[in-house]
């Protein structure tokens, strides 16, 4: 479906969020230099990533595609002309190719996204029925089906337009082979898979990053299958470290591509992310993996490792054993967010933690820092060690310490990083746990926006700091428009006392439920207005404004997937 069901909250009465002005964001850093050589691809260049939808996306792309009906129906009718020459026997994997491209190019000119898209081709079939027309709509169909591209092509239908004969082919592939390759840390890795279109075969292949979380890097479509197996094959031959290739079912290819397919990486070039809505629909085809019971690492795992390297383990020369345990539990506590062993290891998941996770979450001591480069060094020889790999890759993995070490204080010195080090802080002075310290800022971040999400004037300050707290919250009030019920000091009273609650997890049974939905939900751009409306509303009733809080977060059993 083009958007994504959320639970709304209750009728509003007297809050209306103002239409955010896209603000400039910094641009991230370098992620890792990818491993496989490039083969050059055909789709249009400068587009980007899909969008997930929620509620006000679908309010706002409704305005937006209201504003400039005009404009997006000269567009939308231009780009259905392109569909004129294609009749009932085009290529099936042509046809795909055109309409990703055409959605990646819409995505680049309109803000309204895919569901602008979806509803601009109901506008246009009404004005214009006509077979080109559906033959469009009907390949847009194949990528974002739901009930405005379903209106669409009901609306051509009563005027006797019919979409062409390939419509039913789109998409039905039959799934043939697939490879892996894997680097020796498991820091990245890449999967082909072929299919066929009847004895028509093509193959894609897709370059994945596991750090943070596994997310695409580059994806290749080629109908040569036999020229993104060599790509595979000349990377693993050519590197300096051991890489290993094998071929793999096609339920592991689903496992392994199954999550990453919706997470681009920030360094994913324009024409990768234009093949991602094929690729997606190609991993649909493949079969489900059988289930089988994964390790779960725990809590009691990552400390266990901490203390048998500190067994193990001599502190370095001018390191004392406080500074080397403390890097031992920020290295073994980072594996609790994706589920990895306690001791992995590698050169990007070393930088994702020393040159990401680190700065933006640990106020370093000066002698935390001074032991940075020998307390990391000697946790990666003995996390090397115990997964067995070669003593070229510890000396890959030194190598890496050092550089990151020699440009670490230049990171961690960047300004930015302060107001964000600050929602978790006083945590992380306590626990290392990647787990504890991911969800107190995904329930902190709710409670005060972050500095990204603030005017330019208040993104320095500090959300830790009460009255500068107060400072962020009168911008994000000043956001709201308000009713005339109220004055604004009332509004502002309960949303810094919902922000109070949410920062400081008290009452502790709303912090929960709220991080329990995070959890299921992800991030909800709504809650802190819901929750001050609901605060508003029920003014002194402390247990009644609980009731509704709760209730806010909580699943509906009728709807559990809203």
């Amino acid at each position: 479906m083009v958007c994504q069901n959320r639970r709304v909250s209750p009728k509003s009465r007297g809050r209306k969020k103002n239409k955010p002005v896209k603000r400039q964001t910094r641009p991230g850093r370098a992620g890792p230099v990818s491993a496989l050589g490039r083969i050059s691809s055909s789709p249009a260049a400068g587009v980007a990533a899909l969008p997930q939808l929620g509620v006000r996306d679908i309010q706002w792309a409704m305005t937006g595609l209201v504003d400039g009906a005009a404009d997006a129906g000269a567009w939308l009718y231009a780009e259905a002309e392109r569909f004129r020459p294609l009749g009932d026997a085009a290529d099936p994997l042509d046809l795909e190719i055109h309409t990703a491209q055409l959605m990646a190019r819409f995505d680049q000119a309109n803000p309204a996204g895919p569901l602008g898209l979806a509803l601009g081709l109901v506008a246009l079939a009404a004005r214009h029925p006509q077979p080109h027309v559906a033959a469009m709509t009907a390949a847009v169909d194949c990528f974002l089906p739901g009930m405005a591209t379903a209106m669409a092509l009901s609306d051509l239908a009563r005027h006797g337009i019919r979409p062409p004969a390939w419509r039913e082919r789109l998409g039905d592939v039959t799934p043939g082979r697939a490879w892996r390759y894997r680097d020796v840390f498991g820091d990245q890795e890449a999967v082909l898979v072929t299919f066929c279109y009847d004895d028509a075969e093509h193959g894609i292949l897709v370059e994945t990053a596991t750090c943070p979380a596994p997310s695409v890097r580059m994806v290749y479509l080629s109908t040569t299958v036999a020229q993104l197996r060599n790509v595979l094959q000349q990377s693993a031959d050519e590197t300096g470290e051991q890489r290993a290739m094998e071929e793999i079912t096609l339920q592991q290819a689903r496992a392994a591509l199954v999550d990453a397919v919706w997470q681009p990486h920030r360094d994913t070039p324009p024409e990768s992310l234009a093949f991602l809505p094929i690729v997606r629909r190609r991993v649909e085809r493949l079969p489900e993996p059988e289930h089988t019971d994964h390790v779960r690492y725990t809590r009691a795992d990552r400390a266990a490792a901490v203390e048998a390297f500190l067994a193990a383990t001599a502190p370095p020369p001018g390191v004392d054993g406080d500074v080397l345990r403390f890097w031992a539990q920020v290295l073994a506590g980072c594996t609790a967010t994706g589920g990895s062993a306690p001791t992995r290891i590698g050169p990007v998941w070393l930088g994702c933690v020393l040159g990401e996770h680190v700065p933006r979450t640990f106020e370093l001591t000066a002698a935390q820092r001074a032991g940075l480069g020998c307390a990391v060094t000697a946790w990666a020889g003995w996390a090397a060690r115990q997964r067995g790999l070669p003593d070229a890759a510890v000396d890959q993995l030194a190598a890496r310490i050092a550089e990151i070490d020699q440009k670490f204080d230049a990171v961690y010195a960047d300004p930015d990083l302060t107001p964000m080090r600050c929602y978790v802080s006083d945590v992380a002075a306590v626990t290392a746990d990647g787990g504890d310290l991911r969800r107190v800022f995904a329930l902190r971040a709710h409670a005060v926006p972050i500095p990204d999400r603030r005017p330019p004037t208040g993104r320095s300050l500090l959300a830790s700091d009460p009255v500068e707290r107060r400072r962020i919250l009168a911008d994000e009030l000043e956001s709201w428009e308000l009713s005339k019920d109220l004055s604004a000091l009332d509004w502002f009273d309960a949303l810094v006392s919902v922000s109070d609650q949410l920062w400081n997890q008290d009452p502790p049974e709303l912090a929960q439920a709220v991080l329990d939905y995070l959890d299921g939900d992800g991030s909800d751009g709504d809650l802190l207005g819901d929750l001050t409306e609901l605060a508003v509303d029920y003014g002194g009733d402390a247990p009644g404004y609980l009731a509704a809080a709760l209730a806010r977060v909580t699943p509906d059993p009728e709807y559990p997937d809203r």
